[in-house]
Order: C-alpha cells, then sequence, then structure tokens
C-alpha cells in the first residue's frame, strides 16, 4: 500500500512545476513590455534590448520557460500538451529575435559566453524535439515543430555571424570626444545627440539583416497561431488527462502571449526600419545598374587582361560565374524583402488611417444626434410647461 501510494503522488508537484514555467515566462513577457514601454516613451526610433537582453538572468528564465519541450519523462497526450511543446520552441525562436540588437556594445568574452549558452539551449531543444518526435511522444503538430525547429536554427545562425564591427568604430570617436567634453548645457546637449544617432544598436539593426530576421519571427508566430486554432478544435477529441492538470492552460497562454508581444517588437523594428527608407524601390534598382555595371567594367578588364586570360582554366571560370550568380539571387532576395516590408508597412499606415477617419465620422455622426435629441427634449419640455400654465389660468 505504501508502494502504491507513493507511486500515486509522483504526478502530484507537476502543476507546481507548470506554475513555475508559467512564472518564467510571465517574467520575459514583463521584461518585453519594460523595452517597448521604453522605446514608446522615450520616442525611439527601434525597440531596444535593455531588460530583456541576453544575459545569464534571461537565459536562466528562457532554459524554466522551454522546460516542456526537452520532458521526456512525463506523460503529455493531450492536445494541450502537444501544443505547449511548441509554444516552448517558438518562445525560444522569438527570444532569439528579440536579443538581435544587444549583440553590440558588449564585451567580446561575455558575448562569447552567452551566446554559447544559448547555442547549448536551441541544440537542447533541437536534439530532444528530435527524439521525441521519432518515438512517437509527439504526435501532433510534426510538421510544424520541424519547421519551427528550422526558423531558430536561421535565426541563431544570423544573431551569431552577422554582428558588424564598424558601429562601434564609428560610435567609439564620439565616445572618446564626449568623455573630454567641458560640462555645461551646451556640451551635453551635444553628447545627448551623439549618444542618441551612434547607439550601436540601431545602427547595426539597419545594416544588418533585421527584415529577415523579423519575417522568421513572423512567420513562426503564424505557425503557432494556427496549431494553438487547430489544438483547441482537437482538444474535445484528445483530451486524456494531462499530469500539469491545470497548469498546462496557464503556461500556454502566457506563452501565446509572450510570444505575440516578441513578434510585435520584432516586427515593430522592421516597420521602423522600413519608413527610415526613403524609395526603397529607386536605391534597389540603383544598386543593381551599379552592381552591374561594375561587373561589366571588371569583365572587361579581365578580357583585356592577357596574362588573367592565360591563367584562368574552365573552371576558374565556372567557380566565378556560380559566385556571380550568387550574388545576383541574395541581392534579389535582399530587394524583394524590403519591398515586403515597405508593402505592409504602407498598408498597416492605410488600414489606420481608414480605422482613424471611419472613428472620428462615427464620432461626429453621434454628437449630432445627441445635439437633436436635446433640441427635441427641449421643445418637448418647452410645450409642457406652456400646457401647465393654461390648464392653472
Amino acid at each position: 500500500m505504501a508502494s502504491e501510494a507513493n507511486v500515486s503522488n509522483f504526478s502530484s508537484p507537476m502543476p507546481a512545476i507548470g506554475l513555475d514555467i508559467a512564472g518564467a515566462t510571465l517574467v520575459c513577457l514583463i521584461l518585453m513590455l519594460c523595452d517597448i514601454n521604453l522605446a514608446f516613451r522615450r520616442r525611439k526610433p527601434w525597440i531596444p534590448c535593455r531588460f530583456f537582453a541576453i544575459n545569464s538572468f534571461t537565459l536562466t528564465l528562457l532554459s524554466i520557460a522551454t522546460k516542456l519541450p526537452v520532458d521526456l519523462t512525463t506523460s503529455m497526450p493531450s492536445a494541450c500538451d502537444q501544443l505547449s511543446k511548441l509554444c516552448g520552441t517558438a518562445l525560444l525562436c522569438i527570444s532569439i529575435g528579440f536579443f538581435r540588437p544587444y549583440i553590440v556594445g558588449v564585451d567580446e568574452s561575455e558575448l562569447f559566453a552567452n551566446l554559447a549558452s544559448l547555442t547549448v539551449i536551441v541544440v537542447t531543444i533541437v536534439v530532444n524535439i528530435s527524439l521525441q518526435i521519432s518515438t512517437g511522444a509527439i504526435f501532433l503538430f510534426k510538421v510544424e515543430h520541424v519547421f519551427t525547429l528550422f526558423l531558430m536554427l536561421l535565426v541563431l545562425s544570423i544573431t551569431g555571424w552577422f554582428r558588424s564591427a564598424w558601429p562601434e568604430c564609428l560610435c567609439e570617436p564620439f565616445r572618446k570626444s564626449i568623455k573630454h567634453m567641458p560640462r555645461n548645457v551646451h556640451t551635453l546637449k551635444r553628447c545627448y545627440m551623439f549618444s542618441y544617432i551612434t547607439n550601436p544598436q540601431l545602427m547595426h539593426y539597419r545594416h544588418s539583416p533585421s527584415a529577415t530576421v523579423g519575417a522568421l519571427c513572423t512567420f513562426s508566430c503564424v505557425v503557432l497561431l494556427q496549431a494553438a486554432i487547430r489544438a483547441y478544435s482537437l482538444d474535445h477529441e484528445v483530451n486524456p488527462a494531462s499530469d500539469y492538470k491545470w497548469s498546462i492552460w496557464t503556461v500556454v497562454g502566457l506563452q501565446i502571449l509572450t510570444i505575440i508581444v516578441g513578434t510585435f517588437a520584432v516586427v515593430f523594428r522592421c516597420f521602423m526600419l522600413a519608413s527610415q527608407m526613403q524609395s526603397v524601390l529607386y536605391n534597389a534598382m540603383k544598386m543593381r545598374r551599379t552592381l552591374e555595371a561594375f561587373h561589366k567594367s571588371s569583365i572587361l578588364v579581365l578580357r583585356n587582361w592577357s596574362l588573367y586570360s592565360r591563367l584562368l582554366n574552365n573552371n576558374s571560370r565556372v567557380i566565378f560565374q556560380i559566385f556571380r550568380t550568387a550574388e545576383y539571387v541574395h541581392n534579389f532576395l535582399l530587394y524583394i524583402t524590403r519591398i515586403w516590408a515597405d508593402c505592409v508597412n504602407e498598408l498597416i499606415l492605410v488600414a489606420i488611417r481608414v480605422a482613424g477617419d471611419r472613428f472620428a465620422m462615427a464620432m461626429t455622426r453621434t454628437g449630432i444626434s445627441k445635439c437633436n435629441r436635446g433640441d427635441d427634449d427641449d421643445d418637448v419640455e418647452t410645450n409642457r410647461n406652456i400646457t401647465d400654465s393654461q390648464v392653472i389660468q
């Protein structure tokens, strides 16, 4: 009897563990909201990474919040349980995209340690999810899991590799000059201007594949939302008892809300980046013409160079054409991404303007109707007073 009682109590702390995961997710959500509030309150042209930055604290929170995808021992057969594993993977993907501006302005050793820890978390989740898919522990949303893992690896690779070093080199002279300036009001204004314009996070985000990261995070959020809709419809069909009980709904709800907020921040950065671009189509076409002119001139130089023509064999020419084609493909993808971001930005602005105009018209009509009703009430009251006076007389 004692052994049976102990076995039956094995799953009793699972709701408390679910609350722990929900608490870590809630802290991540609060930190993201603090960064968004800071950006809007100070009217910054981008959303910085000041509170929810890549450090040991946030990595610990993410490791706790993503416990469900790496859980190999607990039975999680319900649709909500299967969705919670996908939520943890998508949360990590969105968090990596949110961390992008923070990879500049920190020491190399600190950045290397944080990226190494983040890579360990990502690799652990990828291995555990792969094992669960192969063994059948994950039997719902297999395609969504594979797609989200692929997007997460892409975002991690872009975050780790595309780290521009020249923004810090550009900002360093201004920082040194700021330190040696005399302290008065005029120089303080200049210091604030320099620190605002030459912020490494803003400059890095403007000169890095930020639109690609925004698109990948958006795809991840869309995949999760459609999986959540499917899980809600499948919950009546696949609904066995879960060891996490009622806490699993809290975890899923908070993680979906955090993912939506993080995706908003990443996409908002892309929209601000697109809004700062002037005539994206013209600039892209101008860049393409410049590249074509450069390639034509380089080809003419190579043809006229007899020594190079002698040494250049057919294999080298094929390799040269391959690299040239790859460069054209890269420029074309960059052009498409920028155009997509600009079109989405324009559509959102038009929708906001139309909604504002309709709201203003509705408010105007409501005010006019209220005024007409007030006039009618005054006329009725006047007629009543006249009638009463006549009766009294």
